[in-house]
């Protein structure tokens, strides 16, 4: 079954970022929009800890990826380069397709 998703991934936090705990003790980074992207919103993310104890924040990517298993059986994750949902699934029949 083919299917598009976006990946999620952890970076390191911005400087720009400001830190908070809710009620709950969960710790949040309020993210500040960049000054190239689309979007004008500050997002909201939760703060973990990685593997080498330094502090990051958990993102999704910003494009959709496209997973289907193709003709010799073996699961592909491609790059479908599209943001919008419907987009990246047209994408993926196309490549299916192929």
């Amino acid at each position: 079954m083919a299917s598009v998703f976006r990946k999620q991934f952890t970076q390191a936090i911005p400087r720009t970022a400001e830190l908070f705990v809710d009620k709950d003790g969960i710790e949040y980074a309020k993210l500040k929009p960049s000054r190239s992207g689309k979007s004008k919103k500050s997002r909201i993310v939760r703060v973990i800890v990685g593997q080498d104890g330094s502090k990051r924040v958990s993102v999704m990517s910003g494009k959709f990826v496209a997973k289907f298993r193709d003709h010799t059986g073996v699961l592909r994750e491609v790059p479908a380069g599209q943001s919008d949902e419907s987009a990246a699934m047209a994408k993926l029949n196309e490549i299916v397709r192929e």
